[in-house]
């Protein structure tokens, strides 16, 4: 019993020396890691800013292959949030959201870990002519952590630096693998890219419109076609796109499209199709829709001088329009060039 009564009073003695001690530890603790890139600020924040990208260079989401990972209807930007699950002691459970975010420059965000509170996570992005520095950080605070993890998070504080810092340096890295293997191309003005297709399935309403015909008609044709989804209980994915075939002086041959979850069947006018799995160049248009012809020229002449072969009618997906936007500097048409190499 003595030697027991002994131990205790020696265990509780080193508790209440860890306790003392940890009073006078730092309350804060920042972890900051940067790197420098050959390419653009916007190509690294598009795969910080949209959190379903992070599984492509961030070292938590490769470290359990079997980790739940549940995201909001919001993917990016401000308002977007993720949270996971895993066995893997290294990642626990825990969310991370997006409180702030600035076109190219910063991104703000909280993470909150199961017992260990609430950190401020950020990562800055400052542009030079050839090259981008990107700056990812972590700052905690004692105060809000749980009273009773308080004194040993003082501890793990000390380090933090150690343990996340290498995470850190590893997920830089894998960003810096992927935006200088895709550089940024430029067909005519507009940012573009080279994007591997999946493939999906589609509901349409082809027909031969006049160029004053076209917006009215379209706007027809999905109502019919989002009403035909509603129902069969389908569900439609992406945005309104078309699909251009041809346009001989001001008739086009184009046709309407939605895209939908699985294959349907539909009677005529409509058609059901599927657009193939593929290579696709992208041109991010802006602006209105009666200036956009240039860029079907400039889009086939991109292809012919790089040696790529169109493999399909090209096709417009609106993903900003003027129901959703008043300014027409802001519409955004991603303009699609199927291709072959």
């Amino acid at each position: 019993m003595k030697i027991l009564k002994n131990t205790l009073l020696t265990l509780s003695a080193i508790i209440v020396l860890l306790l003392l001690v940890s009073l006078v530890l730092p309350n804060t603790v920042k972890v900051e890691r940067s790197i420098e890139i050959k390419g653009q600020c916007k190509q690294a924040f598009k795969l910080v800013n949209n959190l379903k990208e992070w599984n492509k260079w961030s070292p938590w989401h490769q470290l359990d292959s079997t980790a739940q990972f549940n995201f909001t209807a919001i993917a990016e930007g401000a308002g977007a949030s993720f949270s996971w699950k895993s066995n893997n002691p290294q990642l626990g459970e825990g969310s991370l959201q997006i409180i702030e975010s600035y076109p190219d420059t910063l991104l703000k965000a909280l993470m909150r870990f199961r017992e260990s509170g609430v950190a401020n996570v950020s990562f800055s992005f400052i542009q030079n002519e050839e090259t981008s520095k990107i700056t990812w950080s972590i700052e905690n605070n004692s105060d809000k952590i749980p009273m009773f993890y308080r004194p040993f998070s003082k501890y793990f504080f000390l380090m933090m630096d150690q343990m996340v810092g290498p995470d850190f340096e590893k997920g830089l890295n894998n960003i810096k693998k992927l935006v200088e293997a895709t550089p940024l191309i430029y067909v005519g003005e507009f940012e573009s890219e080279k994007r591997d297709f999946i493939g999906y399935n589609y509901i349409g309403i082809r027909n031969k419109l006049k160029g004053a015909e076209i917006g009215p008609k379209l706007g027809e044709y999905y109502a019919m076609l989002q009403a035909q989804i509603k129902s069969q209980n389908a569900k439609e994915i992406g945005v309104p796109f078309t699909i251009n075939y041809s346009a001989y002086g001001d008739v086009y041959d184009m046709q309407a499209a939605i895209a939908t979850e699985e294959l349907m069947s539909v009677s005529e006018p409509m058609k059901a199709g599927q657009l193939a799995p593929g290579k696709w160049l992208v041109v991010k248009y802006y602006g209105a829709y009666d200036k956009i012809s240039p860029i079907y020229q400039k889009g086939f002449e991109y292809l012919a001088q790089n040696n790529l072969k169109p493999s399909a009618a090209p096709m417009e997906f609106y993903l900003v329009d003027p129901k959703m936007e008043a300014d027409t500097s802001k519409w955004l048409t991603e303009v699609v060039f199927p291709y072959i190499e």
